[in-house]
């Protein structure tokens, strides 16, 4: 971002920093961006020694229930970063919304509100909150905002992460405005996580593995219901019933379930939410069928795709047109769906050629959606079944990783899988070297590996025989077996 002068990154584990060089790829390279400038160490340690003031301070620990991480929640963390703070700057506190109780949520809120008057709450992603602080209310400039989100780098950013490219979208992801956080701050009273007193350590350990205490759709409905759902905004207005559908697509999107539906919306848009259900589901018919219970044309992507994946799942040429919506913000996507349409129409040469697109596009592709990959990757196996001539092509495809590992258990299992079909016996035995000498214990994948190994007669043959023997000899037996009456 041009705007951008500098950025400083504390970071107290070094691996974290490997970590980031490996995904280069899809995080720009961040690492090697002259303004980004790298801090071994202790970030409140930093904030309370540095003399910089910073227009946003972002705050990401580890989870609370480790030891120290929260002191990066204590009240005394949040003065030392409100002391660094520019005029008008903005506080973010990432905050787990998964195996955590309400109350230690309460806590969170009263406690960043004893130091920042304001304080919003979107959700990245189902579990993740983001409690955004300042020292005076957020007022949303509608015409600016729809200004910048088709600017880059925020278009791409929002088209790649939350899959929209609509300022409806982007309000997607809030959840309350800062009345929650003063109203649930001023019940809490004096009940703050300090630094002598590191309360949420312990109640985050109490719940590590527990679920059920928390979720964030009590946020979603107390905010609803305290008519808090909204930001302020000037300069414009907003459809809500687009954010609300936005919203919807989003999660669908991202494989998540979406948060509740208030009562008062459209029939129109409750069928469109429901076939989006259905396609969350994986059942493509069931979408298609409420899809076309409505009259509304798809303007979402999760839309775009659920009806194109629908139509081509029928073999039905009208999924091309929305196949061309998915390609302008992803190709990988487009080919995938297009090589179900072809392999469903038999054209059989067509699918596979779009398979080889997908996979090619996937090893630079960092945020195709996550469906469509495993989808891909599951036609190229139908594909081989279909007709074993492509089983090499399909082998050859997936051999190479995709981007950052994506995906990479179920792209190396289907090669392997796929390598069955082939006449050629050096490609299984490529395929499952791949794995030793640690292989999956799942029978299915040590019977295929024993299998290769024999028909090529190769070495590893003896020790997968015994493995398959292993196995087998394992396999829980009922109580009365071989007891007799």
């Amino acid at each position: 971002m041009p705007s951008i002068e500098r950025v400083d990154v504390a970071e107290l584990e070094p691996a974290i920093v490997e970590v980031a060089r490996r995904c280069a790829p899809v995080n720009r390279d961040v690492l090697n961006n002259p303004k980004v400038h790298m801090f071994f160490g202790d970030g409140r340690e930093l904030l309370q020694t540095t003399r910089t003031r910073y227009d946003i301070i972002f705050s990401e620990p580890s989870n609370p229930y480790r030891a120290g991480v929260a002191s990066l929640f204590t009240r005394e963390f949040y003065r030392s970063a409100a002391n660094r703070l520019a005029d008008g700057g903005i506080f973010l506190q990432w905050v787990q919304a998964y195996e955590v109780d309400s109350q230690t949520i309460r806590m969170i809120y009263a406690t960043l509100a004893s130091v920042f008057a304001a304080v919003e709450t979107y959700e990245t992603q189902r579990g993740d909150l983001i409690l955004v602080a300042s020292q005076q209310p957020i007022v949303y400039d509608v015409a600016a905002l729809r200004q910048r989100v088709t600017a880059e780098p925020f278009r791409a950013a929002l088209a790649s992460v939350w899959r929209t490219t609509r300022l409806e979208g982007f309000l997607a992801r809030f959840v309350a405005d800062a009345s929650i956080a003063q109203a649930i701050a001023a019940l809490e009273g004096d009940r703050l996580n300090t630094d002598d007193m590191t309360v949420i350590e312990y109640s985050f350990a109490r719940n590590v593995g527990r679920g059920g205490l928390f979720s964030d759709d009590e946020l979603w409905n107390l905010a609803r219901a305290r008519k808090a759902d909204r930001p302020a905004m000037v300069n414009g207005t907003v459809d809500w019933d687009t954010v609300l559908e936005e919203r919807t697509s989003e999660y669908v999107a991202n494989e998540e379930v979406p948060p509740p539906t208030p009562d008062t919306v459209s029939q129109d848009l409750l069928r469109r939410m429901l076939a989006l259900a259905q396609y969350l589901d994986d059942k493509l018919q069931g979408a298609l069928d409420a899809w076309r219970s409505q009259s509304a044309e798809p303007t979402t992507h999760a839309e775009f795709a659920m009806l194109a994946e629908a139509l081509a799942e029928n073999a039905d040429e009208a999924a091309l047109a929305y196949i061309e919506h998915l390609r302008v913000i992803e190709s990988a996507e487009a080919d995938a769906v297009l090589a179900r349409l072809r392999l469903r129409q038999g054209r059989l040469d067509e699918a596979a050629a779009a398979l080889e697109a997908t996979f090619h596009r996937y090893r630079s592709a960092p945020w195709a959606l996550a469906t469509l990959m495993r989808n891909a990757i599951a036609l190229a196996e139908q594909l081989v079944d279909t007709d074993a001539a492509y089983a090499e092509r399909m082998y050859r495809s997936l051999s190479t990783p995709f981007v950052v590992n994506g995906q990479d258990d179920r792209r190396l299992f289907a090669a392997a899988r796929i390598t069955s079909h082939a006449s050629d016996p050096g490609l299984c035995v490529e395929a499952f070297t791949q794995f030793e000498p640690y292989v999956p214990w799942d029978a299915g994948f040590l019977t295929l590996r024993r299998n290769c190994y024999q028909k090529a007669g190769h070495p590893n043959a003896v020790r997968a025989q015994a493995d398959v023997d292993l196995y087998n000899s394992e396999i829980a037996k009922p109580l009365a077996a071989d007891v007799g009456s």
